[in-house]
């Protein structure tokens, strides 16, 4: 009697387990309501960014053309120059943030496809659990004294406490200036209130 129990215990563990992985099976695998891709070669202005052939120019205008759709994704199409964000001069204005379940990523999944650029400022605030960033070198985020209330770290990406994922991604070239009392504020690259950073190399950051 003893032994049927346990197997039956046993079983019933098993399909709780099988229930549960795929639950997050289908949570993960979620297919997008919207796909917008981007490219060196596209136009913000005059094409909808549905297809690799009418992709947008700018991260910018992909994330306008998403709107609220969730889930989402923003696909970049390979180039050899960076896909500047901003200039220092909008840096702050162009910093980008996730409030929804987007996903930010290179089409070919290779990391060394793919970089974005942004001096002088933050370059990404996530604020979903399921938003996330893959497959890209995030390149030259600062944060600095002149910052205000936003000196909080020389991030590329700053999670917060809402989650958000940032896998296979090469954080690089990140500066941070500020000092207080005698020393650094924090010298963070990425700074994961929550959320998961993962796989990723970080190099070459100095605070």
């Amino acid at each position: 009697m003893s032994r049927t129990i346990i197997r039956g215990s046993l079983l019933a563990a098993a399909v709780a387990l099988v229930l549960f992985r795929s639950y997050w099976a289908k949570a993960e695998d979620a297919s997008p309501t919207m796909t917008i891709y981007v490219s060196q070669s596209g136009d913000d202005d005059n094409f909808d960014g549905l297809t690799p052939d009418t992709a947008k120019k700018t991260v910018a205008g992909a994330i306008a053309a998403v709107g609220s759709a969730s889930p989402a994704e923003i696909l970049i199409l390979p180039s050899t120059t960076a896909y500047t964000l901003g200039t220092p001069a909008n840096a702050a204005a162009a910093s980008v943030t996730i409030q929804t379940a987007l996903t930010i990523r290179s089409t070919t999944g290779r990391s060394e496809d793919v970089v974005l650029k942004l001096a002088g400022y933050r370059m990404f605030e996530m604020k979903n659990a399921d938003a996330a960033i893959r497959d890209v070198p995030l390149d030259g985020g600062m944060t600095g004294p002149s910052r205000g209330a936003d000196k909080d770290g020389a991030y590329a990406v700053w999670i917060r406490a809402a989650g958000g994922t940032v896998s296979n991604c090469v954080i690089r070239n990140c500066r941070y200036a500020h000092t207080s009392n005698g020393g650094r504020w924090n010298d963070s690259v990425v700074c994961a209130e929550g959320g998961t950073v993962r796989d990723c190399v970080i190099t070459n950051n100095v605070a």
